[in-house]
């Protein structure tokens, strides 16, 4: 599904944040990405994601070249294929859930109607719905990161991905996190987890470790 050819992305002079990174990711596939602070994974992630731009290299998504995208085009495709979970939520504080989960269905317009009904399928589907006009300020961190997941799937992407979504979490909420995760995969989801956690990661199909830029090792969970 998703093919990375020998990416590069440096800060400066003398820092490669990603040094040569080619790997493949399958459809289906529920990958983790480990590795300390400073070892490139969020970096990765957020070129994954089109957040971030690479130097050099090159990633195909089911043959399409990112580089062949224009700002527009890229804008429409991560909006359709790509759902995105932060670790800080980046809910807006003073929206409704339901506000925040509608952000993606504005911006890829569906109708008033449609975006009632994929807003509520998908709060259910993470156990949010009770909270449909709730504040996102009055939430619990676990109930936050249920709202952030829902936000990124309601638009039907193809691919997850996760940056670190249990690090703010205490244990019980990283389980009923991780657990949602693993559901979505199971219904076909693809899933790319980057976490500190070897606990975490442990769910995953697939886990790859970074340091320096660079993946260092890879094994099947």
């Amino acid at each position: 599904m998703i093919e990375c050819y020998d990416i590069i992305k440096q800060y400066g002079k003398d820092c490669k944040a990603l040094d040569g990174i080619s790997e493949d990711i399958k459809d289906g596939e529920f990958l983790a990405i480990i590795g300390e602070s400073g070892s490139g994974k969020s970096t990765f992630l957020n070129i994954l994601g089109m957040i971030d731009t690479k130097d050099s290299g090159a990633i195909m998504f089911d043959g399409i070249n990112y580089d062949d995208l224009s700002k527009k085009e890229a804008a429409q495709f991560r909006n359709q294929k790509l759902g995105y979970i932060f670790q800080n939520f980046y809910l807006e504080p003073e929206y409704t859930v339901y506000k925040n989960v509608e952000i993606p269905l504005l911006i890829a317009g569906y109708s008033e109607k449609q975006r009632k009904v994929m807003i509520e399928n998908t709060l259910k589907k993470v156990q949010m719905k009770h909270k449909i006009n709730q504040l996102a300020k009055n939430l619990s961190g676990g109930e936050k990161q249920r709202v952030c997941i829902a936000r990124a799937l309601v638009n039907e992407p193809e691919v997850i991905l996760a940056d670190e979504p249990c690090g703010n979490l205490d244990s019980q909420n990283t389980q009923n996190i991780l657990q949602i995760l693993k559901q979505l995969n199971k219904e076909g989801k693809t899933i790319i987890m980057v976490t500190h956690s070897k606990s975490d990661a442990a769910i995953a199909d697939r886990c790859i470790t970074f340091k320096d830029g660079k993946i260092m090792n890879e094994k099947t969970v």
